[in-house]
């Protein structure tokens, strides 16, 4: 594993922020019952880029960055960290406007990619600026509400949330966890993290929380750490904190000996496929 970069505080704030930010969250929910904050979070963000605002991440006016090539750079660090055959299946968890899932649409075969956010608001945008794309390589988007048990049947080899992770409310955290480890239910699947990370819980912002790396790897188990690229560190809040990814592997152990003996055909099927497929292609050229 790669070193970790230590996180130190100072002059942290004795106001109890969380209280001051949840006020506008807990009047948001009387006219919204049964809401939950990731819905009511959004929101705002959604309301601002249907007004053409720019946003760091999400819509087609980004900060700084044309959206073809925004999500580029991290999608790159995320092969390094995971480089997966192109017939490996891929699910965007949190997956915005498409800016990195777009790299993987474009790399992997047909079929292969699954992209999964809170809101189509988010979504609709990145397939508008992704074009005809997603059709051609049967990309499939959805809500996390309404398709969470189609991305569970697409069998994911991987998954990554970026930009997500320390978004997560403390009360929706337990959901999120559980949906990610139920996506990528087959041995040796990989789960990708882009984590905030302090000694101790802190919330920086209104949507906005950093852990110890221990917190999130009781999460995750039976997943195993068994990588950490450090990102970089920022101050916020009166906060030192390290931004992250964390490269989890699901133990083949954790997963019965009938399916992984299904899975282990599943994969060599898939690999056949994919090498007949080039094979065809190659004669085809000559």
């Amino acid at each position: 594993m790669n070193s970790i970069a230590k996180a130190a505080t100072f002059n942290a704030p004795n106001i109890d922020q969380s209280d001051l930010y949840d006020r506008e969250f807990h009047e948001w929910l009387k006219s919204n019952p049964g809401g939950t904050f990731s819905q009511y979070s959004v929101q705002d963000i959604v309301n601002k880029l249907k007004q053409g605002g720019k946003h760091h991440t999400l819509g087609a006016k980004l900060h700084g960055v044309e959206w073809s090539k925004s999500g580029l750079p991290f999608y790159k660090r995320l092969r390094r960290l995971a480089d997966t055959p192109r017939y490996a299946r891929i699910c965007d968890y949190g997956c915005g406007s498409l800016r990195i899932g777009v790299h993987y649409i474009k790399q992997h075969n047909a079929g292969c990619y699954y992209g999964l956010d809170v809101t189509r608001d988010f979504i609709d945008q990145g397939v508008e600026l992704a074009g005809d794309i997603l059709h051609k390589r049967r990309a499939q988007v959805g809500t996390i509400s309404q398709d969470l048990e189609k991305a569970v049947k697409f069998d994911a080899d991987l998954l990554f949330a970026a930009n997500l992770v320390s978004h997560v409310h403390p009360e929706e955290i337990e959901t999120f966890y559980a949906n990610i480890k139920r996506i990528v239910h087959r041995p040796n699947g990989v789960i990708l993290l882009h984590v905030v990370e302090h000694p101790f819980m802190v919330r920086y912002q209104k949507s906005g929380w950093a852990w110890p790396l221990d917190f999130f790897d009781k999460k995750m188990q039976p997943f195993q750490r068994v990588e950490t690229d450090f990102l970089r560190y920022f101050h916020k809040a009166g906060y030192f904190m390290n931004g992250y990814i964390l490269v989890y592997k699901r133990p083949s152990a954790s997963v019965s000996l009938t399916k992984n003996m299904a899975h282990f055909a599943k994969d060599k099927y898939r690999e056949h496929k994919y090498r007949r497929k080039l094979q065809l292609q190659a004669r085809t050229q000559d």
